[in-house]
């Protein structure tokens, strides 16, 4: 009896030791994964489908939380989602290409790569700062249910002059994803976030580098002396996508149909002396 007690008792202590060491292996791995993202240039977000923030190294890139929601914009700090109290809330959250590109890869299960944006985030003292973010998306199931892995990089400067890019302003959130679809991976498309800042960019269109600036109609006819002065002074080439039947130009600014094909678009920036590649 003694001898069986021993042997079980040698048994159970072995099983301890196992388990410990398994444990102390897994905690290592844990702690260089964790590492390996904290320290990664840009933010990681782990999304539901309610696009609530599960996991982030956010907070240890940043000194402070400037609200207690979890919803990717609020952590963001973004400052649309700041002025309605929470991220999906503000008028302008509607057409966010962000948000609608991240809800239609829920939907379809699947990821996206490259996408670009303005966008005016809240610092310290609640500064603004107006930048430009890449997003790449990954769609991975955790416990039988969807979840994004999401990357957000801000564009330092020096990288944002590698390419040549192009100012979109609109709140249609397809045609801007038509365009993008149109003009390839070799061009930057990038979608203002809202009134404030795409009449900021559009005033200082040569400070940002913008090579031409595609807008729509609605937009054109607000602001048609704004954008005709820049045409003027700033030699831009101007695009409005139109749905009516309009001449291709009034000696300001080039119309294109909302149902171009890639071809048109591209053949309309060439003469501008962009070369664009597919």
């Amino acid at each position: 009896m003694y001898i069986f007690l021993a042997f079980i008792f040698l048994v159970l202590l072995g099983c301890t030791v196992w388990m410990y060491h398994r444990l102390s292996v897994l905690r290592l791995g844990n702690k260089q994964l964790q590492t390996l993202v904290e320290c990664q240039d840009g933010y990681t977000f782990l999304l539901n489908r309610k696009m609530e923030v599960v996991q982030t190294n956010f907070y240890n890139q940043q000194w402070q939380h400037l609200g207690a929601s979890n919803l990717l914009g609020n952590v963001l700090h973004c400052k649309n989602a700041h002025d309605a109290g929470q991220c999906g809330e503000h008028d302008v959250c509607k057409k966010c290409p962000v948000r609608f590109v991240i809800t239609k890869a829920f939907e379809r299960g699947v990821s996206f790569h490259n996408l670009e944006a303005c966008m005016e985030l809240l610092g310290d003292d609640n500064n603004i700062t107006d930048t430009d973010v890449q997003v790449d998306g990954h769609f991975v199931k955790l416990n039988n249910k969807a979840h994004m892995v999401v990357n957000v990089k801000l564009m330092p400067e020096d990288k944002q002059v590698e390419l040549p890019k192009l100012l979109f302003i609109s709140e249609k959130v397809d045609l801007f994803l038509r365009v993008k679809e149109a003009l390839g991976a070799n061009i930057r498309v990038l979608n203002a976030d809202n009134l404030h800042q795409a009449l900021h960019r559009l005033l200082m269109v040569k400070a940002y580098g913008f090579l031409a600036i595609l807008i729509d109609e609605e937009f054109y006819e607000k602001h048609e002396e704004i954008t005709k002065l820049l045409v003027k002074n700033d030699s831009v080439k101007v695009i409005v996508f139109t749905s009516n039947n309009k001449p291709s130009t009034d000696g300001h600014v080039f119309y294109l149909s909302e149902h171009f094909d890639a071809m048109q678009l591209r053949l309309l920036l060439l003469d501008k002396e962009l070369v664009l590649q597919k």
